[in-house]
């Protein structure tokens, strides 16, 4: 075999190797499962409509209360692609058999985000805010099919959530997943030169300061892949970093504001 197609093939390799890492949880974390019965009945809210997913898992602060969301088409909504739909996240007494905490939110599908089944995810890592604050984490798969020739795409929408009283407060989100086209055309049907980035974020908590929480340290992992004719012909890696800081209300709360911030890296 000659060297130039053991580098591909090694190439290919660590792609679909990091492509499998990429689809793993962060950390280990304690079993996720769809919601019982009456845990569904205390997130619907006197719905009757079915949940398009559903995702349940105890608290590791408390494992008396449980986290539980749920996503339901709008009511007079039709069962469409586009359908609008309802996200409630909720603490639960289940012993009790009661709602501790409550968000509720608005998740619009069309050409660019759709939520299939198994696309809903409870992230309980240590995301320790302060002293008695943890946040826990929702994520949303992207299904949608997107542009006939998409030069980029993002998945995988986490969104941060804090306890206040009876409701829960979103204080950050953003798309774990990206991937935007260097060079080359999704179109061309001819030979051609692509350059492919893949970005992994990964969210990390800082050392506290002075400030209500502690900063989050925003690190995308970017799989470079150069390719020729189809063929790949090398891949890189860097890391790119990004601190947070609370602003006394949140870190922001648009998923896009951070969706690219490592693409003008390494041009």
């Amino acid at each position: 075999m000659r060297r130039s197609d053991r580098r591909a093939r090694c190439a290919a390799a660590a792609l679909a190797a990091l492509a499998l890492l990429l689809s793993l949880p962060a950390a280990a974390q304690a079993p996720q499962a769809a919601c019982d019965a009456a845990s569904l009945a205390l997130l619907a809210g006197g719905t009757t409509a079915a949940p398009v997913d559903t995702a349940c898992r105890d608290w590791p602060y408390d494992p008396a209360v449980r986290l539980a969301a749920a996503v339901f088409p709008q009511d007079g909504e039709p069962d469409a692609d586009d359908a609008t739909l309802r996200l409630v996240t909720a603490m639960l007494d289940p012993a009790a058999g009661r709602v501790l905490a409550r968000h509720e939110r608005i998740v619009q599908q069309d050409a660019a985000f759709a939520l299939r089944p198994g696309g809903l995810r409870l992230d309980t890592a240590r995301y320790d805010l302060a002293p008695g604050v943890r946040a826990f984490g929702v994520v949303l798969s992207n299904s949608a099919p997107g542009p006939s020739c998409p030069e980029r795409g993002f998945d995988r929408e986490l969104t941060l959530l804090v306890r206040e009283g009876d409701a829960l407060r979103p204080v950050f989100s953003t798309w774990l997943d990206t991937w935007d086209m260097v060079e080359g055309s999704a179109c061309a049907w001819g030979p051609q030169r692509t350059v492919l980035d893949q970005a992994h974020a990964v969210i990390a908590m800082q050392p506290r300061g002075e400030g209500a929480f502690a900063d989050l340290a925003l690190t995308a992992i970017v799989s470079r892949e150069t390719a020729e004719d189809r063929k790949v012909i090398d891949t890189r890696e860097r890391r790119v970093h990004r601190v947070l800081r609370y602003d006394g209300g949140d870190y922001g709360l648009d998923p896009f504001d951070e969706l690219f911030f490592w693409s003008d890296e390494d041009r």
